[in-house]
């Protein structure tokens, strides 16, 4: 069993006006918040305890925690400590051991197994789906190793790779963790400026970062074309309320959502319990009815 950290306590500045209303892992995408989809991916017999920490909105990240069905640990931070910073904070919850890291914004469906094999024999293990050589966020060599990160190359790179925002830390990497910082800028840049080993593990599974305004739409496109249950390729969630003569064309309603007005609702978003009117076209509505 390993410890999982789910990295949710960021400002979630890029996804604004949505994070003014909720912590970026709690933004909907389709019918539940993005952090649901995170912890059923994963997979119970392979992990043991999981922290989250918090930060921006804490409340909400608690009260999710103490209802969604699985024991979360919070590790709450008065001040923002980085991703690494973070996971040191969490070291009493976590427990010893090796621990998995995953960033509470990255969609993508991690394998513990294969990452913590890596760290047996390196500290510190990143998950990454591959790319040709020069290409990526990364670069390793003909044995999977990184010699490429942040710009900078430590040996010969055979081929590319994108970061998934998903690592896995020896106990031995958690002791070298600082009390702020980053687990890329300072944690595996310093173990390979030292020469030590850091472990590209190339997962089968794709990823999406819901970062930004645009990437967070582009999810939901994509999730629609596997949930879609109305005309149009769109998706109402129970009880939403449509206007007769309202037309949707690739929408996403959240449970409860009431549409008034008449006309067409295209590429529309719009989160559980949402008052919107059409016609509208290519905006996301919040609970609160905030646009974006």
């Amino acid at each position: 069993m390993t410890a999982t950290m789910l990295l949710c306590a960021g400002l979630g500045t890029r996804l604004r006006p949505l994070t003014d209303e909720l912590p970026k892992p709690l933004v909907w995408l389709g019918e539940r918040p993005l952090l649901a989809s995170l912890l059923t991916a994963l997979e119970p017999s392979l992990v043991g305890v999981v922290v989250v920490n918090t930060h921006h909105l804490s409340c909400e990240l608690e009260a999710f925690a103490a209802s969604c069905g699985r024991e979360l640990r919070i590790s709450h931070e008065q001040e923002l400590l980085g991703t690494a910073g973070g996971v040191q904070a969490a070291r009493e919850l976590l427990g010893p051991g090796p621990c998995l890291v995953w960033n509470g914004d990255i969609l993508t469906q991690p394998e513990p197994a294969r990452l913590r094999q890596a760290v047996t024999e390196a500290p510190l293990a990143l998950a990454c789906v591959p790319r040709p050589q020069g290409e990526g966020t990364l670069g390793c060599d003909d044995r999977g190793r990184v010699v490429r990160l942040r710009g900078r190359s430590f040996g010969a790179e055979q081929r590319g790779a994108d970061f998934v925002g998903v690592s896995m830390l020896s106990e031995a990497a958690r002791e070298l963790l600082p009390e702020r910082g980053c687990l890329i800028g300072d944690l595996a840049i310093s173990l390979l400026e030292n020469g030590q080993i850091v472990q590209a593990v190339e997962q089968q599974a794709g990823f999406r970062d819901l970062g930004s305004l645009e990437s967070y739409r582009e999810a939901h496109w994509q999730w629609l074309k596997e949930h879609s249950n109305s005309e149009g390729g769109s998706f109402c969630g129970p009880r939403v309320q449509l206007s007769p003569g309202v037309i949707l064309r690739r929408c996403c309603l959240g449970a409860g959502a009431v549409v008034r007005g008449h006309g067409l609702l295209s590429d529309v978003i719009a989160w559980p319990g949402a008052h919107l009117e059409a016609p509208r076209s290519g905006q996301i509505v919040t609970t609160a009815g905030r646009v974006a």
